[in-house]
């Protein structure tokens, strides 16, 4: 089993108790997790292990069967709908397309839980944010621009600028580099990084390249069947004894400047006296 490695003190945002899910086709086993406030936290593991499911009950989009979820002093039933749209916000994983709106009026849809309702006028605070969040995110050239239109990397830029919009102390997003290449995922990172070194913003998200996890994130989580395996500073977790045991691979790991790099070991099998 490995060890869990954390920083001397952690101010948590959120706080998950002996957090337990099993209703047929996600299960969560007892998963006690502290995420650091102010920081960005990596949730990692193999598909299936229940990552996903984790994001969603610390949002109180699913009810546990067990267990409880505190945001700072408070648990998270105790909140109203409304109140919980203004203290956290949750980006999906982006798999369908949005309906035909110009990338102003997306971002603008964030400010919904500050309005009574769709229809209601953008007050001057509103505007401001939204103008805000276009240019944090480097799409303000791009703000009449249909949404659909965009390519992928500004089209996951904008989905980032309307829960930004949103403007909570945190912000949980499931797998926001799938789908893009290897360039918009590099964005995509950089990016976040930036605002998250300007904010102070929490940003939690659950990613498959353990690479971006350990050259970005300040605090590592993972899963292994539903459950916590170890938890810590990404480049002190990150061991070839982790990708073994989480993954059932064997790697070797290189750093070059500081950035990982994971290398599959291929056993190679012998036929005739020639390698394949």
């Amino acid at each position: 089993m490995i060890q869990s490695i954390h920083p001397s003190t952690i101010t948590a945002a959120i706080e998950s108790k002996q957090l337990s899910l099993d209703n047929g086709h996600f299960r969560l086993d007892q998963i006690d997790i502290s995420l650091p406030k102010g920081q960005l936290t990596a949730i990692v593991g193999p598909n299936g292990s229940g990552k996903s499911t984790l994001l969603r009950l610390l949002t109180k989009l699913l009810k546990p069967d067990q267990g409880q979820v505190h945001i700072g002093d408070r648990e998270i039933t105790s909140y109203s709908l409304r109140e919980l749209s203004t203290t956290i916000t949750m980006l999906p994983q982006m798999k369908e397309m949005l309906p035909q709106l110009t990338v102003h009026e997306l971002v603008a849809y964030g400010r919904s839980p500050y309005r009574r309702s769709w229809h209601t006028a953008h007050n001057t605070t509103d505007t401001a944010i939204v103008d805000q969040v276009l240019q944090w995110t480097g799409i303000e050239q791009y703000r009449d621009r249909m949404f659909h239109t965009l390519s992928g990397g500004e089209q996951q830029r904008t989905r980032i600028a309307m829960a930004l919009a949103q403007q909570t102390d945190i912000l949980l997003l499931d797998e926001p580099t799938t789908f893009l290449d290897i360039a918009h995922q590099f964005e995509v990172m950089d990016m976040l990084k930036r605002i998250n070194a300007q904010s102070g913003l929490t940003i939690v998200m659950v990613l498959h390249d353990l690479q971006q996890a350990v050259a970005y994130c300040d605090y590592m989580i993972a899963l292994k069947q539903g459950k916590v395996a170890t938890s810590g500073i990404p480049q002190q977790i990150l061991t070839t004894e982790f990708i073994q045991d989480i993954y059932h691979m064997k790697a070797r790991i290189l750093f070059e400047g500081g950035y990982p790099l994971i290398l599959p070991v291929i056993p190679h099998h012998q036929s005739g006296g020639h390698l394949i």
